[in-house]
């Protein structure tokens, strides 16, 4: 292929097979279709390959992403973007195709649902609760910033 013709993106992965995995539809594909920001596209991101990739740490920066949104949403001079309303099908079919447990798909479609800041409580408190959830199938000390 010469160098200045394009093939798609999507059926290029570079390191590891964590998104496409024999998949069409992609996890920047669901960004780019739901106009999601930069904090919940990261955020959701962390939340579809913790399973597949670093697993307790994906989640927590998943929290992290989250927790630095809650605090812009909070700040005065924060102007949210503005977002799609979008049925949430392809979201759903998305979450199924990537195999999601029922809080990862509960965390993808609130996220996806996300208008204003009071909207991003419910999605902390589903992430605080399968954090919670890997430190005790792990038999890990709950952590302490997570509430």
């Amino acid at each position: 292929m010469d160098q200045n013709e394009r093939s798609d993106p999507n059926d290029k992965q570079i390191d590891g097979e964590h998104y496409r995995a024999n998949k069409s539809y992609q996890h920047w594909d669901l960004v780019a279709d739901y106009g999601l920001s930069y904090f919940i596209g990261n955020m959701t991101k962390y939340v579809c390959r913790w399973k597949k990739k670093h697993g307790l740490i994906d989640l927590e920066k998943a929290l992290h992403y989250l927790d630095k949104l809650m605090s812009l949403e909070s700040s005065y001079w924060f102007l949210p973007k503005m977002k799609l309303f979008l049925p949430t099908d392809t979201a759903e079919r998305f979450c199924v195709e990537q195999g999601l447990g029922e809080l990862e798909t509960e965390i993808v479609l609130l996220s996806v649902q996300y208008r204003k800041g009071e909207d991003l409580v419910p999605i902390r408190e589903k992430i605080v609760e399968l954090i919670s959830q890997v430190h005790k199938r792990e038999r890990l000390p709950e952590p302490y910033n997570a509430g």
